[in-house]
């Protein structure tokens, strides 16, 4: 269920963007390396969106805790985390 789930937010993630780009393009006149700087971009974005929902499946959709136990036995607070 969870692969379904990210299959369809992928596809319409892929689809949002190509509609994007295809009406960004024609727009007004660019240069080829405007093109190429803004899909670059765009397609960045969406790597991280397909990433982040990569990651939630391999992680069963659970969410890591604020904190975690330190080897010396107590308990330590995450300073950095990237989101999922």
């Amino acid at each position: 269920m969870r692969y379904r789930r990210f299959f369809a937010r992928a596809n319409a993630q892929f689809d949002h963007m190509a509609q994007e780009l295809g009406h960004w393009v024609p727009a007004s006149p660019r240069t080829l390396a405007e093109i190429e700087h803004h899909t670059l971009a765009v397609v960045k974005e969406l790597g991280q969106q397909v990433l982040e929902g990569v990651c939630q499946v391999a992680a069963g959709g659970a969410p890591t805790p604020a904190t975690a136990r330190c080897g010396c036995g107590q308990q330590a607070d995450y300073q950095r985390q990237r989101p999922a």
